[in-house]
């Protein structure tokens, strides 16, 4: 009843894009005494971010008001925040990276990426880390690859970055 009650027409993956939070079901177990749904709950806005916990918790809540002697617990782990918050604070970073990317004969394309990444978890950690790239296509499907030319620029980059932050320190 849980999922299907989440708002999919307006905050599901798929039907969300760019900047639009979702909430996305990524596993249920359930026994005959207890269930556990976990969610992965993403937005660009904290402010959204706690705005879609809310309404998956008046979700539950409603839910259970059919099943009075049934509880639920509400377990929020924090997993990815908007980077930019963090970034932001050192434009040289990114600067430098944009050099990098140029250098390896790639025209940077600078936008968000809608998942989560480890550099999002390094910068509210204190160590500002945005993405560069890496090439990949097809992220976490069965489907996912990386051609041999992507990662031989993503290795030119690296390099680049490297003699850049030498040269400009």
């Amino acid at each position: 009843e849980i999922i299907t009650a989440l708002p999919k027409d307006r905050l599901s993956p798929e039907s969300t894009s760019q900047k639009e939070g979702f909430i996305h079901p990524v596993n249920i177990q359930g026994q005959v005494e207890n269930a556990q749904i976990d969610l992965i709950i993403r937005d660009f806005e904290d402010e959204k971010l706690k705005e879609h916990e809310e309404e998956v918790k008046n979700i539950v809540i409603k839910i259970l008001e059919n099943y009075p002697d049934a509880s639920v617990e509400f377990k929020i782990t924090e997993q990815y925040r908007n980077m930019k918050k963090v970034i932001d604070h050192y434009p040289k970073i990114s600067e430098f990276a944009l050099k990098a990317i140029e250098r390896a004969g790639i025209k940077p394309l600078k936008r968000s990426i809608r998942g989560g990444t480890d550099g999002s978890r390094l910068s509210f950690m204190g160590l500002p880390c945005p993405n560069i790239f890496a090439g990949e296509h097809a992220f976490h499907g069965k489907q996912e690859w990386v051609s041999e030319q992507d990662m031989q620029a993503a290795v030119r980059t690296i390099v680049n970055l490297a003699m850049i932050w030498e040269e400009e320190s």
